[in-house]
């Protein structure tokens, strides 16, 4: 039976003992690779639920030694120097400097007169760093597409759809495959799975397209370019990290979404505090399953909303230094990562994230919330064809210069807000059974004067001045207005153009 290659095995062979971290429900697997790497060796087992000393077999299967009865780790330990074979030592999770177990295992690294092999094996195990040059760490990754593939080849499984099973430990890989899950099974295992760690898949976007915003989309399809095969050839690559800075509502997830869409690669939404648990090195490792998870998916992105929030006091000792830690964890994938991912995450404040962290960012656009018209206009007719099929086209100009003075000043998702009220307001009023354009533009404006834009606040009026003064070095999302809309420039005492609407407020 072809072995998995699962494991390195070069570690193993050239270390005495060895730590081995995987999956619970893997361990089956693992055995029997081991089984099958050793074959012709004695191979043992034991953990704390054991009462004998366990033989395991070829096949992966233990088999009870009565003879030998075991109380503790210590005591498994002992049994090396009378056993023929290797010791596999289940369940640990800790091997501290000064404490037996550690003494043991230093006793058994330099008796040079022991040729046994020692594998310690658990989820999580802590290894003292005075100890880690004798007790080298192995950890399994969650297998590629091609792994999965072979896997269930080599177990008989049906491997027709084995893409589906990308992101899963190859236990569960089985497990799914023993009760032949159909993909809606599966899909729902992942996203329970995720969900627990704080991860979700993000659908499509319910729009089209994004409005108006030409440079943007220019940078979206440029980096659509650059997964082509003819780009890796010529060693370019698509960008690692993209930073999205602007107030809420200006159309950050929205660009996420649609990226996703453009390159036809999964969404991971990622919350960073969920991530965050008691301990540093369970933190450590619910961000290294995240990056696992990204890897074996090979082209998708992982999302991160309002970024800046998750580095809240990253360089304060208050939480034992377990932000600054991931940061740094975080940045090391960003450089090292060669799968075909990338990393895209929202902020508002930039002054809050690590300095060494923004550059690693290698596209930082800015949303700002001055909107000319030729982006109005975009993104109302998105909305509006939405809600109203076969309107839009029925405006004249001056209806939209109309609706460019009212709507002066609000952000995308305000945009967006209106024109969905406007259809609950025309809708709950049973207007929608007669609808003219004139109604519509009516209720729309009625609509413009219910709220006002956030822009008007004090406190996000400064935020965005703050934020326009440091916006330098980030790529604007639109460029010039190139519509037939584009204002022209104001002169003073200029006569009022007759073909705009008298109360028309032009774009700054």
């Amino acid at each position: 039976m072809d072995s998995l290659n699962i494991i390195d095995w070069k570690v193993i062979d050239t270390n005495k003992i060895v730590a081995i971290e995987f999956f619970t429900c893997d361990r089956s697997i693992i055995f029997k690779e081991i089984a099958q790497y050793y074959n012709g060796n004695n191979i043992y087992f034991w953990n704390q639920g054991c009462t004998y000393l366990q033989q395991l077999s070829i096949d992966g299967r233990l088999h009870s030694l009565n003879e030998y009865i075991i109380n503790c780790q210590e005591e498994a330990l002992e049994l090396i120097y009378s056993l023929n074979g290797f010791l596999i030592l289940g369940g640990v999770q800790e091997v501290c400097s000064g404490k037996s177990l550690a003494s043991k295992l230093e006793n058994l690294h330099f008796d040079f007169e022991l040729n046994n092999k020692i594998l310690l094996t658990g989820h999580l195990i802590k290894i003292a760093d005075s100890l880690n040059s004798i007790v080298p760490k192995v950890k399994l990754k969650l297998p590629n597409a091609l792994i999965i593939r072979s896997f269930l080849e080599r177990e008989n499984y049906s491997s027709i759809n084995y893409t589906d099973y990308v992101g899963l430990s190859l236990g569960e890989v089985e497990s799914l495959a023993k009760k032949n899950a159909c993909i809606d099974d599966i899909l729902s295992y992942k996203t329970a799975k995720l969900a627990a760690k704080g991860l979700r898949i993000t659908p499509e976007p319910d729009v089209k397209s994004i409005g108006g915003l030409d440079l943007l989309m220019r940078d979206l399809n440029k980096i659509k370019k650059l997964f082509l095969p003819s780009a890796m050839d010529r060693g370019l690559r698509p960008p690692k990290g993209c930073l999205l800075w602007g107030l809420p509502g200006t159309g950050k997830s929205l660009t996420a979404k649609m990226l996703s869409k453009i390159l036809k690669v999964p969404l991971i939404s990622c919350d960073w505090n969920e991530l965050v648990s008691s301990t540093l090195q369970e933190s450590l490792q619910n961000l290294d399953l995240v990056f696992q998870l990204v890897d074996s998916i090979g082209a998708c992105i992982i999302f991160f909303d309002e970024f800046e929030k998750a580095f809240f006091g990253w360089n304060s000792e208050e939480s034992g230094g377990v932000m600054a830690k991931m940061a740094g964890y975080l940045l090391s994938w960003m450089q090292d990562h060669t799968s075909p991912s990338i990393m895209i995450a929202t902020i508002n404040r930039i002054d809050m994230l690590p300095p060494e962290l923004i550059r690693r960012f290698e596209y930082i656009w800015f949303f700002d919330l001055n909107l000319h018209n030729g982006t109005m206009w975009e993104i109302l007719k998105i909305h509006i064809d939405y809600h109203f099929p076969g309107f839009h086209p029925l405006f004249s100009d001056e209806d939209w210069y109309r609706i460019f003075s009212h709507y002066r000043s609000c952000s995308p998702s305000e945009l967006s807000l209106a024109v969905r009220r406007t259809h609950d307001e025309i809708f709950y009023l049973n207007l929608h059974t007669e609808l003219t354009v004139e109604i519509l533009i009516e209720y729309l404006i009625k609509e413009r004067a219910k709220f006002k834009p956030a822009v008007s606040d004090r406190i996000i009026s400064d935020a965005l001045a703050k934020i326009r003064r440091n916006a330098d070095y980030a790529r604007p999302v639109q460029g010039e207005d190139r519509s037939r809309f584009a204002s022209p420039p104001v002169q003073l005492f200029q006569k009022q153009m007759s073909q705009l609407p008298k109360d028309y407020t032009p774009a700054i």
